[in-house]
């Protein structure tokens, strides 16, 4: 036993397993050499270049922005070995997401390989639920409005918004904590709160120009007719609805509110009611 275990360790047997050892990795190293050099050449063929790009979805943002956004991802090569425009190596997630960080009016965007050489970009763009403005004005009740970018539905500013003659979408006004494009508005409530709140409204009849945030989490919605309707984080969204339908119950109530005498009515204190016609 000893004898068999002082030949296994030996100078002339340790010398022959460093031996295969190196042979062994060498031949790896040179086998994964030419592997990879094969792949390079393989990104090379011309049948497996990309030969086109197709979009879909797009409305807003111009094809040609995202086929140049496309082409400039796809040029060039990888380590100087295998090119960026080959269909099996193309660089699908990096393209999705700067095409994501360029075009924020983009909600979703999907590349995909279209047989046999071509890709497709698939976009989807947002769309505008209302309008968020900054307001550069001290006077807390009446506002005016600077700068104005549409929101989504989610509340995702995602594009400068020309000014309107009319009232197409509801303006959100905002003084504090603005959000950049891209980026969500910041609210108490939610934005989506408010949105479906505004919804179940106009079902009953009435119908918003603006929406402003005020100070000490006062939220004023602005009626088309000009009278105000006053709520707080003080009073849920879903209380505030259910005591505004209870009033618009009443008939009398519901006309009053709809016309141009109507001032205001307050919803801050829970149960309590505060409502004010002009003089």
């Amino acid at each position: 036993m000893g004898m068999k275990y002082h030949s296994l360790r030996s100078p002339s047997v340790l010398r022959k397993r460093r031996e295969r050892f190196y042979i062994t990795s060498v031949l790896s190293l040179l086998v994964g050499v030419v592997f990879l050099l094969f792949l390079s050449q393989l990104s090379l063929v011309p049948e497996l270049s990309i030969m086109a790009i197709k979009v879909e979805g797009n409305a807003a943002v111009p094809e040609s922005a995202i086929v140049s956004l496309v082409r400039s991802q796809i040029s060039g090569d990888y380590l100087g070995l295998f090119s960026r425009s080959s269909i099996l190596l193309y660089p699908e997630r990096s393209i999705e997401r700067d095409l994501l960080n360029q075009y924020p009016r983009f909600e979703t965007v999907s590349v995909y390989r279209t047989f046999p050489s071509d890709i497709t970009v698939q976009v989807v763009e947002r769309k505008p639920a209302a309008i968020a403005c900054i307001s550069d004005t001290t006077e807390d009740t009446r506002p005016t409005v600077g700068g104005c970018w549409f929101i989504d539905a989610d509340g995702t500013l995602f594009a400068e918004a020309p000014e309107f003659s009319g009232r197409a979408f509801t303006r959100f006004v905002i003084k504090e904590n603005f959000p950049s494009i891209g980026h969500r508005l910041d609210t108490t409530p939610a934005f989506s709160e408010i949105l479906f709140f505004l919804k179940q409204l106009e079902r009953e009849g009435l119908e918003f120009s603006d929406v402003i945030f005020l100070p000490e989490s006062r939220l004023d919605l602005r009626l088309l007719t000009g009278g105000t309707i006053i709520l707080s984080d003080a009073v849920s969204i879903s209380q505030a609805f259910i005591n505004i339908k209870t009033l618009l119950d009443d008939g009398d109530l519901r006309q009053s509110i709809s016309s141009r005498s109507f001032d205001y009515l307050d919803l801050r204190y829970g149960n309590k009611i505060f409502y004010k016609n002009r003089n």
